[in-house]
């Protein structure tokens, strides 16, 4: 049995009009953490049912994912693309980490989605996608 590594906490906030899924990871993903992370973000969405919503991936304590957990990525966002979201802000504290991203999880091309540097920077955008 292997053993899950990554750490993650996951909300909802409801301060605005439109649903914020929020999720903060830390630390290192291999396959088995990133499967938990995203088993309990797609229990999340869907408690949602249906409704809109905009996402913030808060990734400064992260440091990195291995192949495998990178094409997991792959495959939970291209699940993403059919849900009710308007756009997803994901913050990085590197863009190495943000070009690894972009190199091996292509299905966020179809994505409304922008990368920042500051969690406050990334929340005062996705309150003006929910505007437009």
């Amino acid at each position: 049995m292997k053993i899950a590594h990554g750490e993650f906490d996951i909300y909802i906030n409801q301060q605005y009009d439109t649903a914020m899924v929020c999720t903060r990871l830390s630390d290192s993903f291999n396959a088995e953490g990133f499967k938990l992370w995203m088993e309990a973000m797609k229990l999340t969405i869907t408690s949602l049912q249906g409704q809109p919503f905009v996402m913030l991936v808060d990734e400064l304590s992260a440091t990195g994912a291995t192949p495998e957990a990178l094409e997991l990525a792959n495959k939970y966002n291209t699940w993403l693309n059919s849900q009710a979201m308007i756009a997803k802000a994901v913050v990085y504290s590197a863009p190495i980490y943000r070009e690894i991203d972009k190199k091996n999880i292509p299905a966020r091309q179809a994505q409304n989605i922008k990368f920042f540097e500051k969690v406050s920077t990334a929340k005062a955008w996705l309150a003006q996608q929910e505007l437009t």
